[in-house]
């Protein structure tokens, strides 16, 4: 009997049976993904789909661990232990190959075929984050729908409810951008539209009428110059040669590269409105080759963060009674709202935030902010995130003991793949800090009679903290020697020798930033020469435009590299989105008031500009009216938040802006919409 080397090597144990006719090295440990890449290489026709294939893309709202395959009816493989989907025919538009050699049903098939599974509301989600993500346009999800639509197929009703349920979304699909596209390919005598399209892969995003008569015309010739380029990219890479050729970014070309083609609409010659109509959005063409999956999307213009204070949801925020040391939670509800605070991280980073900050306060039994540790809280929320970035907002530094602050970050920053942000600052509370340092180190609070020496003190005391951090987390041994601290304390006996010198375990071992909370003309002089990033709240525009352009011009003094005109700067604002201005102010009042009750009396008004130009006496109450003139809360529709993002933006040139989302008191949910409508609404209005 003759055997074949394939069938020889398994009897030796070199080769495992994986599938039928697939076999696969016993070199390569049994995997999930083994088992998708040997279901695939059972024949051309199979793919990875439904909640499997959600796993594979990244996206939120199942759990199930059955592997689930489609194919077409011809094929009908029984194959044991996977869920076999067939249908009549799966269309080339609908399969993705990816380099490891498993073919997954594209994004809008993975959504239309799951629907019925995930019901109205979490299939709304999932396309939502499909739209964020950019793996592909409402027009492409739209056509998918009615390609598939068939009244007993699974999904069919499902999908037309979920794309209905949208206004915006339904706006949308009556534009006639993609045909106009179309039409200008056609005028440069490219007669074989259809074809080329599809063989580059192009995606226009659907806009609305708005934006069509707002100026978008322009943008039509760019778009059938990009796809024209990106046509011939598929056999002609980009080269020193011809550089100009290609718009945008691209990513390494060669196998499973993807390249992004970005425009811009040309704006038109108009008056500067609330809406900016003539300053559009961007938009994208891709040109996929095998790698879809792994695509970096768009380029963002700013890289957003989301900063919560962690407080207890409550019915009665706003002005007047009661006073906040009379408001008192238990355990219960300051742990839900701390579960809900982690929640809200999660959606973050489902939705492609940057960043996301904690706090850290103690002893608040009045529920504003009931964190207590940012690093411990944020490795948890490592545990639940993929890509978001996390920090404290802030660690309040002289809180701590040096030493432990820097293990504990770098622990942090290395369980999570570098994902973490040293946030830092001097406190505000004296009730915490004169209970967690050992020095009698107080906080120069505007309610604190010895304000100004508690002051001098803490910021001596913070420098100091903060030169140990900076040697531990850098240096494979250090010393030092100061006003507060003696490293190491002089005389301590260690095998026969006195220690001389310590070293932190562990050290970080990915690249990591340090920001810090900037709030007046000494704090800006101390950052930049220590190459602290810095973050600007609660502050008068014109006030941080000052401190903002000190910043840099102390930066390209102390540092070696030099510095954009958004670098390491942080603008931290307010928001509040609602379908009308009026509606707007009514929900962000409430806790617009309370955050103010609760933090006016530490002087936190300082940063409000007077009629004078001067700061404001601390101790101010403002109304919400004059929180808006001060533009550190942006409130209004999504066009006239995008407006006033708009007029930072230009002024500041802000290239990190974190939102404060969630309103004192306002349910979680409420905080996780605005961050949802200001990427999803806002951004793309913003140039």
């Amino acid at each position: 009997m003759q055997h074949s080397p394939i069938t020889r090597m398994v009897a030796r144990g070199e080769l495992s049976v994986l599938q039928h006719g697939v076999y696969g090295s016993r070199q390569w440990p049994d995997s999930r993904a083994r088992q998708l890449v040997a279901l695939c290489a059972m024949g051309m026709s199979i793919a990875i789909g439904f909640t499997t294939a959600f796993k594979l893309w990244g996206f939120r709202g199942v759990v199930d661990k059955r592997i689930h395959i489609l194919t077409p009816h011809a094929a009908s493989p029984e194959i044991a232990g996977v869920v076999v989907h067939r249908c009549r025919r799966i269309d080339a538009v609908d399969l993705v190959p990816r380099p490891d050699g498993i073919r997954v049903t594209s994004p809008q098939r993975t959504l239309f075929d799951s629907a019925d599974l995930l019901g109205v509301r979490a299939a709304r989600s999932v396309m939502e984050q499909i739209l964020h993500e950019k793996l592909c346009t409402l027009g492409t999800i739209n056509d998918t729908s009615i390609r598939l639509a068939h009244p007993n197929r699974p999904g069919s009703r499902t999908m037309a409810e979920v794309i209905g349920s949208r206004p915006a979304w339904r706006a949308a699909l009556h534009s006639d951008l993609e045909l106009r596209v179309l039409m200008e390919i056609e005028r440069h005598r490219d007669m074989n539209r259809d074809r080329k399209a599809g063989t580059v892969g192009w995606l226009v995003p659907r806009v609305s009428k708005i934006d069509v008569n707002g100026g978008l015309a322009d943008a039509v010739g760019d778009v059938g110059l990009i796809l024209r380029h990106a046509a011939r990219s598929f056999s002609h890479p980009p080269t020193a040669r011809n550089p100009d050729e290609f718009v945008g970014v691209s990513r390494p070309w060669g196998q499973g590269a993807t390249v992004v083609f970005e425009f811009r609409a040309r704006p038109v010659a108009a008056p500067r409105t609330a809406r900016r109509q003539s300053e559009m959005p961007l938009h994208s063409v891709r040109a996929h080759d095998i790698d879809p999956i792994n695509s970096g999307g768009t380029v963002s213009i700013m890289k957003l963060g989301a900063f919560f204070f962690g407080g207890v949801e409550m019915t009665d925020a706003g002005a007047g009674a009661p006073a906040p040391m009379d408001r008192r939670y238990d355990n219960a509800a300051c742990w839900d709202a701390t579960m809900k605070y982690i929640d809200a991280a999660v959606a973050a980073d489902a939705m492609g935030y940057d960043s996301f900050w904690t706090t850290e306060h103690h002893f608040q039994y009045e529920g504003y902010e009931v964190i207590p540790n940012g690093i411990l809280i944020s490795a948890w929320i490592a545990a639940r995130t993929k890509n978001i970035r996390f920090g404290a907002m802030f660690n309040v530094v002289p809180q701590w003991n040096p030493l432990r602050l820097a293990e504990d970050f770098a622990t942090l920053h290395n369980l999570s793949g570098g994902r973490g942000i040293l946030g830092v600052g001097r406190g505000t509370v004296p009730r915490e800090i004169l209970h967690l340092n050992d020095q009698h180190i107080s906080i120069g609070s505007h309610d604190n009679p010895d304000q100004a020496a508690d002051d001098t003190r803490n910021r001596e005391y913070f420098e100091e903290s903060m030169e140990i951090i900076r040697m531990a987390l850098a240096q494979e041994q250090f010393s030092f020697s100061g006003k507060y601290f003696q490293i190491p304390q002089p005389g301590i006996p260690d095998r026969g020798e006195t220690v001389q010198h310590l070293s932190l375990i562990p050290r970080p071992i990915y690249p990591y930033e340090i920001w810090q909370a900037v709030t007046s003309p000494p704090t800006v002089e101390y950052v930049p020469t220590v190459d602290h990033g810095a973050v600007f709240w609660n502050q008068n525009p014109a006030f941080i435009k000052r401190m903002w352009d000190r910043y840099g011009e102390l930066y390209e003094q102390h540092q070696p590299t030099p510095i954009a005109r958004g670098d390491k700067r942080m603008l931290v604002v307010s928001i509040r989105i609602e379908d009308t201005h009026e509606e707007a102010m009514r929900t962000a009042r409430n806790g617009h008031d309370e955050f103010w009750k609760f933090l006016g009396p530490y002087g936190w008004s300082r940063g409000y500009m007077g009629e004078d130009g001067r700061p404001v006496q601390p101790g101010l109450i403002p109304s919400l009216e004059e929180s808006m003139k001060q533009r550190t809360i942006l409130v209004g529709t999504p066009e006239g938040v995008a407006a006033q993002v708009q007029e930072l933006r230009d002024l500041l040139g802000v290239e990190n802006l974190t939102l404060f989302p969630h309103l004192i008191g306002d349910p979680y949910a409420k905080a996780v919409e605005q961050m949802d409508r200001f990427a999803n609404e806002v951004v793309p209005l913003v140039s």
